[in-house]
């Protein structure tokens, strides 16, 4: 590969003024820059990225962290394609990676991290974050208050969906969702409003109208989603509890679920109206259709990318960004009135 002094030399110039008309730092006359980029081109030089990295002490690289039981999720493969596109637009390469201990990420070459769905401990956290970072939380709270953060109330697209579910002549309602040893992230949120906005109508009982898996039966289990749905199905056929409509932890849930209802000889909607929450990509051309509620997944990856860009170059705000709920009803839910 050529170097930048054989790049001078061909041009007749100082290296200097190379390194000038490359990084496209400091003066020089339009007639030495043209000699620079015809001898570049000519001998096929370019700037090695490291070096420019080390110059300028930049990567141009952002670092996302996700659990590796996190990638198949479609919920999470949306989030990132909005993340993805914004960091291109911007100019940055988005790395992703699913590494455990947050002493070896300190010591990787990025200009900032997003924390999506991260369990990190926060003391661990605080030690070791060497650059700006951003949480692109999938719960309700974050559990780094000191680190900017971007959510949506997944407990309030709960809500949503059961509101339109009662004006639909729906009361009692049950709920799927993965065991409760689960208790982390979105979990607590959306358990404990299903319980608020249904305790009226079950009283003491309610507990019992919550169906899903009671243990890990298996490791490879504990992230299938349309699993629990399955177990979930099982459940109900075998309880035959005094229901209309089951409301999923996810669309993923609802997926299982409905397959498994399906082969139970149980007709969604016919005889139990069935809704999720994200409106991943399946849940339009699953048969019957899915009731959703969609989640603003590439806002969210996009507004991650763009805040972390902000923190990164020096243009901090403390603006507040509304992500709106969309409820969508297909023909997994019927209208009772």
């Amino acid at each position: 590969m050529a170097t930048r002094k054989e790049v001078s030399e061909l041009a007749g110039v100082a290296e200097i003024t190379v390194s000038r008309v490359l990084s496209g730092n400091g003066y020089v006359s339009q007639k030495k820059r043209e000699l620079v980029e015809k001898a570049a081109d000519q001998l096929g030089y370019y700037p090695s990225p490291i070096a420019v990295s080390f110059r300028k002490n930049a990567t141009k690289q952002i670092l996302l962290l996700l659990s590796e039981h996190d990638f198949e999720n479609m919920y999470y493969n949306t989030v990132y394609r909005g993340a993805f596109r914004y960091a291109e637009k911007a100019g940055y390469l988005l790395v992703v990676s699913s590494e455990t201990k947050f002493s070896r990420i300190s010591k990787r070459m990025c200009d900032g991290i997003i924390l999506l769905n991260s369990y990190f401990a926060p003391d661990e956290i605080k030690k070791y974050l060497r650059v700006p970072a951003v949480v692109l939380s999938a719960g309700d709270t974050n559990i780094y208050p000191w680190i900017e953060s971007v959510a949506v109330d997944t407990a309030l697209a709960l809500e949503l969906m059961i509101k339109s579910l009662n004006n639909l002549g729906h009361k009692r309602i049950a709920l799927a969702m993965p065991s409760l040893k689960f208790m982390f992230g979105s979990f607590p949120g959306r358990y404990y409003r299903y319980i608020s906005l249904l305790y009226d109508v079950f009283k003491d009982d309610i507990r019992n109208y919550i169906f899903g898996i009671d243990s890990l039966e298996a490791d490879e289990k504990t992230t299938n989603y349309y699993y629990y749905g399955k177990i979930a199905a099982e459940q109900i056929y075998e309880k035959k509890p005094d229901i209309t409509a089951v409301i999923c932890f996810n669309d993923e849930v609802a997926l299982g679920l409905l397959g498994r209802l399906h082969s139970l000889g149980i007709k969604v909607p016919d005889e139990l109206s069935v809704a999720g929450i994200d409106d991943i990509f399946y849940s339009a051309y699953s048969v019957p259709s899915l009731s959703t509620v969609r989640l603003p997944t590439m806002d969210l990856g996009e507004e991650s990318v763009r805040r972390l860009i902000n923190k990164i170059e020096g243009n901090e705000s403390n603006e507040e960004t509304s992500f709106e709920l969309h409820v969508i009803i297909r023909e997994s839910v019927r209208d009772i009135n």
